[in-house]
């Protein structure tokens, strides 16, 4: 690099700093002008929990827009106001997690503003009859599983878009006739995302679910009708009518069997629907409360579909198995490349320590901000879809939580298969009919000192298509030391490495970073 050059880019990384600091002076003081006292005390009466933070971040890559051979190196700095509101308490529950994450490039690169948000909400409107839920999230996703992979933000990838998807669903909840409970539920979601018209679709759920009290002691039957209506931006529509009928049989408290019949109508393949007679098992085991299994499996319109959940917990580790196989209307696979994260690890943990859904997730939070840790969806980055498809997905997940080390672990295979080949966009499906992606990561903390923590992960993907030349492979390993310099600040300084190689675009990235986070 020239003297110029380095010049050029220290010069806007000392003026991005110089606003950085100005900003967070500027917030700080605004935030001490309001007494503890006072914040304390709204908390308290509204049983409620509002945290707003600010983050700074400096980031030095030798490829900053990943490309083959010899990269451009530069300077990223990092602008992030946030906000965590929790209410765990009242007729209306929920959280939301929102920041806003402002990129600054030192080179040619142009800057970039990302929105990350994870919210979630739940509503008495009426005493027990009258309830509504409300979730959204929005965060970066893969577009295509062929295209260039990248595992860290901020970095120029056009392979990467915003994804936004919002859902809400009113229901009523009571009792029919005396002798059942009943359960009439509308939803609607909507996915969009910002650089990807073709994934951008809404969907519309209706369903009516009955379900009997028990019969001489044990045997229960239940009933579901349902109505699923998806409409992409490309004018495909899929429709999908489910009438079900069920006997569940209770062995004992901890074992019971069911059996399922019914009929379903749709137009996954064609315009025209088709009909078919469904039936199905499954098996609900809970011998203790640390340990569950279940299992369910049907046969469809598009073949036998099932789900195997297996979860155990002891004292300080937690066991997940997941294999499922089904029909997936959704824009986006990622949110079916496996369950097997850090944050679902933790949730599983925390259960015998609160019970409590909106309190946990909370707790679970802290706990990866405390410890340097980073909550991934999932060990695979998935991908967009135009279509309708078939996934089969396997993941097998473990935590270890010692007095000062928490180690994690989780392998992920995912298999995705077109359903319908007609769609009028392009996307992976219209390239290949099968999808194969392969992930693993490991995550390793270490507790150096009460308020300082030591991370590391390590993490590769898979990704093959029909074809030799649709083969891609990402490894990447980060470092990280955390430390909680007060109260309500943390400070954090690290390194990664990721090597990608691809037909498409192989490429290699060396980063060092830091960041501050202050929370007011």
């Amino acid at each position: 690099m020239n003297k110029i050059a380095t010049k050029y880019i220290f010069g806007r990384s000392r003026i991005s700093s110089i606003v950085l600091l100005y900003i967070f002076n500027l917030s700080n003081s605004i935030a001490q002008d309001i007494p503890d006292s006072f914040k304390s005390a709204v908390a308290s009466s509204l049983g409620i929990s509002i945290v707003p933070r600010l983050s700074l971040g400096e980031t030095w890559s030798n490829n900053v827009s990943l490309k083959s051979g010899s990269g451009d190196s530069g300077w990223i700095s990092e602008i992030s106001p946030g906000i965590k509101f929790n209410r765990s308490s009242g007729r209306i529950r929920g959280y939301v997690d929102y920041s806003l994450h402002q990129y600054i490039y030192s080179g040619n690169s142009k800057n970039s503003l990302q929105n990350l948000l994870a919210s979630s909400a739940s509503a008495e409107v009426l005493d027990n009859f009258a309830f509504i839920d409300v979730s959204a999230a929005i965060s970066q996703q893969t577009i295509s599983a062929f295209g260039s992979q990248s595992v860290a933000s901020g970095l120029s990838n056009s392979n990467k878009t915003e994804v936004s998807t919002y859902n809400i669903s009113p229901y009523l909840r009571g009792r029919f006739l005396n002798n059942a409970n009943y359960e009439a539920r509308y939803g609607f979601s909507s996915t969009r995302a910002k650089t990807l018209e073709s994934a951008n679709s809404n969907q519309n759920q209706y369903s009516l679910a009955v379900n009997g009290d028990e019969l001489f002691g044990r045997l229960r039957w239940g009933t579901n009708i349902s109505r699923q209506e998806n409409t992409r931006s490309n004018g495909e529509k899929t429709q999908v009518d489910d009438l079900k009928l069920s006997l569940t049989y209770s062995l004992n408290r901890q074992l019971s069997f069911s059996a399922t019949t019914g009929r379903e109508t749709a137009n996954y393949v064609v315009a025209e629907k088709q009909s078919f007679r469904t039936s199905g098992y499954g098996v609900n085991w809970t011998p203790a409360e640390t340990t569950k299994l279940s299992f369910n499996a049907e046969n469809k319109l598009l073949g036998k579909m099932h789900r195997l959940t297996i979860e155990h917990r002891t004292p300080r580790t937690s066991w997940a198995f997941n294999d499922s196989k089904n029909v997936s209307v959704s824009s986006s696979n990622t949110l079916n490349a496996g369950t097997g994260s850090l944050y679902d690890l933790l949730f599983l943990q925390f259960s015998s320590i609160e019970p409590d859904p909106i309190k946990r997730a909370q707790l679970v939070r802290d706990f990866l901000q405390n410890n340097g840790l980073i909550s991934d969806p999932s060990t695979i980055n998935g991908y967009l879809t135009s279509s309708a498809s078939i996934q089969r997905t396997k993941d097998l997940s473990f935590m270890l939580l010692g007095v000062r080390d928490t180690v994690g672990f989780s392998i992920t295979r995912s298999v995705g298969q077109s359903i319908n080949g007609s769609s009028v966009n392009v996307d992976d499906f219209s390239r290949s009919g099968n999808i194969r992606q392969n992930g693993l990561s490991a995550t390793y903390s270490h507790k150096l000192t009460p308020d300082t923590s030591l991370s590391s992960q390590y993490s590769i993907q898979r990704t093959y298509g029909d074809t030799v030349t649709q083969g891609s492979k990402i490894k990447s390993i980060n470092l990280n030391i955390s430390s909680k310099i007060s109260q309500k600040m943390f400070a954090t300084v690290g390194a990664r490495r990721v090597l990608s190689s691809s037909t498409v675009n192989p490429y290699q990235e060396t980063a060092v970073l830091g960041s501050l986070t202050v929370q007011f």
